[in-house]
C-alpha cells in the first residue's frame, strides 16, 4: 500500500499501466485479425492502435519516473530522520 505522500504517483502509475495493458490486448487482437483476414480496415485499426500504444507507453514511462522520484524523495527524508 502506498504512503499518503506517494499515493497520487502510485495511482497514476497503475492507471497508465492498465491503459497500456488494455491497448496491448486490443493491438494483439487487431494484429491477429489484420493478418488472418487481410482487410484494409483491420490494418488501419492496427496502425491507429499502435499510435495509441506508443502514447500510452510514453505516459507509463513518465509515470514510472515520477513514482520513482517520489519514492526516492521519501527514502531520503526517512534516512535523514534516522
Amino acid at each position: 500500500m502506498p504512503s499518503p505522500e506517494s499515493a497520487a504517483a502510485f495511482e497514476k502509475l497503475v492507471t497508465t499501466r492498465n491503459r497500456l495493458l488494455l491497448i496491448s490486448k486490443q493491438l494483439n487482437e487487431a494484429g491477429d485479425s489484420a493478418t488472418s483476414k487481410g482487410f484494409l480496415s483491420d490494418a488501419a485499426r492496427y496502425r491507429g492502435l499502435q499510435e495509441k500504444w506508443n502514447d500510452a507507453f510514453s505516459e507509463f514511462e513518465a509515470a514510472t519516473r515520477e513514482f520513482n522520484a517520489t519514492v526516492k524523495t521519501l527514502r531520503e527524508k526517512i534516512e535523514a530522520d534516522e
